[in-house]
């Protein structure tokens, strides 16, 4: 992408990086000054090695009340495992998968008033594996009257109820 005028737009893509580097943790520093700022990178487990890169100088580079939120899947710490290394507060919290037990008291409270069977919730828990977010996501489809059986994967279930949603009616001329 390019805008006209940009300065960048002379650069060489290595220089490009080096005022990004420089660029991004004064931006964020500026914001800091004037309230207490979080910043949140969600799905780091997607990021080519110089946004790694990026990152970590965020961390170090960017002064003030300033919190930056990373989510990434497990295996991100074992690829990069420096990640982290060098910041002076720097904390990882590891998420597990829901008990059976608490998951199925939870599918029990998202199909409450409906006519679902023990056997539904079960194969909800056991669908969802543990996962929150596909548990309360394939309770819904159902909850919904969606019952052409349970999508295999939260993506394939979110695919399903954008399927299920009303196209609006169009503007009139």
């Amino acid at each position: 992408i390019s805008w006209p005028g940009s300065p960048l737009d002379r650069l060489a893509p290595e220089d490009v990086a080096s005022e990004l580097a420089l660029a991004w943790p004064r931006f964020i520093s500026g914001l800091a000054r004037q309230a207490p700022t979080v910043v949140v990178i969600d799905d780091l487990h997607w990021a080519t090695p110089p946004l790694i890169e990026l990152v970590e100088l965020l961390t170090r580079r960017t002064v003030g009340g300033v919190m930056f939120l990373v989510t990434a899947r497990p295996d991100f710490l074992v690829q990069s495992s420096a990640f982290g290394v060098s910041a002076d507060a720097f904390t990882a919290v590891t998420l597990q998968p829901l008990e059976p037990t608490d998951a199925r008291q939870i599918a029990m409270a998202l199909l409450e008033g409906t006519q679902r069977s023990a056997d539904a919730v079960d194969q909800l828990v056991a669908r969802a594996e543990g996962n929150p977010l596909y548990l309360e996501q394939l309770a819904l489809h159902l909850r919904e009257g969606l019952d052409r059986g349970l999508p295999d994967s939260l993506q394939m279930l979110l695919a399903a109820r954008l399927d299920s949603l009303a196209m609006p009616d169009p503007p009139p001329p």
